[in-house]
């Protein structure tokens, strides 16, 4: 005779399933710079300094491009949702006005034939879209304002790295932002 679950597990099942459902995805960031770029390092929640080995690697550890074998690309769009609101004691109470935005990257690099052991590449990598605005704010004074804040980060690099021996990989990205 099977007999059925007790009821304490039953809740503590109910209750782990309601906290995986309500967690946040997180991602990495060093500063305003996004480190989860490419699917690998979405996939890792940005943790892929260690092992960057794709194009993306010239955003995070351009020492990582030494590890292709011929070229390679990425494209990709990340589009997000933030959650932010505003209260106080005027009786303001209110989500931010735009709560999307987007992550772009693309990213080339290649392997030189004449020098087999340099991979050089390009890539730009922007994030857009992040901060704050809300609308018609009621003041101390019984008007209303907007507060707002939002920053966006462009940045184009091109990046080079050598493997040095089996085991020592350099790499230098050069960019503007």
């Amino acid at each position: 005779m099977i007999r059925p679950p007790s009821p304490l597990f039953v809740r503590a099942c109910l209750m782990l399933a309601g906290l995986l459902l309500a967690a946040d995805p997180a991602i990495a960031a060093r500063g305003l710079t996004l480190s989860a770029y490419g699917a690998e390092g979405l996939g890792l929640g940005g943790a892929d300094v260690a092992i960057a080995r794709d194009v993306t690697a010239m955003n995070v550890n351009p020492a990582g491009l030494a590890q292709l074998k011929s070229r390679g690309w990425d494209a990709s769009i990340y589009p997000y949702y933030v959650r932010f609101s505003h209260q106080d004691s005027l009786g303001n109470d209110s989500g931010i006005d735009d709560p999307f935005g987007a992550i772009l990257a693309g990213a080339y690099a290649q392997r030189l034939q004449s020098f087999p052991d340099l991979v050089v590449g390009a890539g730009l990598f922007a994030s857009g879209g992040t901060g704050f605005g809300y609308e018609s704010l009621l003041t101390d004074y019984g008007s209303r304002d907007t507060l707002s804040s939002n920053i966006g980060i462009f940045k184009l690099l091109g990046s080079v790295a050598w493997n040095a021996s089996a085991q020592l990989r350099l790499g230098a990205a050069f960019g503007v932002s």
